[in-house]
């Protein structure tokens, strides 16, 4: 979904010199409060696009007639990617467009399942984080994702830690190899190595097997949060909120 609001956005403000591009969602609650039909609404003010040439701009390397490419670039295949994205996931994709009176597209979802609503962290009252004095202590951040990585380091970085990262499992290894840390914060789901398999190495390592592991997921599935729970010391689910953190930290470093 994040690709075809990209390509349709992108088309958009590339087509509109003048004028706004908007983005609107729309949505009907079934009855039984279990699903919803989601649309997205991507639209411009334009140069539109000719009603004979409205079906084809979805094929593969078909561009608008007479639109040029030294002006507006692209190989004609962003729409035709997003039908296909769309169409996979059982939902439509079209157009509504009038040449120089701008476009709107509009993506179609029916029948998504809601998922279930859960707040993984207790409604309870954490100390103030301002209230946390640590000794120097050595922390390990391992996040395939770099805002990841330099979000926790930014915050970790009021205390005297000395915070090292790794980009994958196999990474963490090395990094532990080098400097043993205190403290590891390992993400699950990453590539090359996910975070289970670093765990289930470091574990089964009598050097470092001693190291807390908190494991950070987005993930919901029971099997893999049983997995975590025998191989880490702790699951939190993100979004982190710091407060939880910083109190789970403190659980595990003087």
């Amino acid at each position: 979904m994040r690709q075809v609001l990209t390509n349709l956005i992108s088309n958009a403000i590339k087509f509109t010199a003048q004028g706004s591009v908007k983005v609107y969602f729309d949505f009907k609650v079934h009855d039984d409060n279990s699903n919803i039909d989601i649309n997205i609404h991507v639209t411009d003010t334009g140069k539109g696009i000719p009603k004979d040439q409205q079906d084809l701009i979805f094929n593969d390397f078909e561009q608008v007639q007479g639109q040029r490419s030294s002006e507006f670039g692209g190989t004609g295949l962003g729409l035709a990617i997003s039908l296909r994205f769309i169409k996979l996931m059982g939902g439509e994709l079209s157009v509504i467009s009038d040449k120089d009176k701008g476009s709107e597209f509009i993506v179609s979802l029916p029948n998504v399942e809601l998922a279930e609503s859960k707040n993984e962290v207790e409604h309870r009252n954490y100390p103030a984080i301002s209230s946390y004095h640590f000794n120097p202590a050595r922390i390990l951040i391992v996040d395939d994702i770099p805002y990841n990585r330099d979000y926790l380091e930014s915050f970790l970085s009021r205390w005297s830690f000395t915070i090292d990262t790794a980009i994958n499992g196999e990474d963490a290894l090395k990094k532990i190899e080098q400097h043993q840390p205190d403290l590891i914060i390992m993400d699950l789901k990453m590539p090359v190595m996910g975070g289970l398999e670093a765990s289930q190495l470091i574990r089964s390592d009598d050097r470092f097997k001693h190291i807390p592991i908190i494991a950070v997921t987005a993930s919901v599935l029971k099997d893999d949060k049983a997995q975590s729970s025998i191989l880490t010391d702790y699951i939190i689910s993100k979004p982190i909120h710091r407060e939880h953190l910083i109190f789970i930290i403190a659980q595990y470093l003087d």
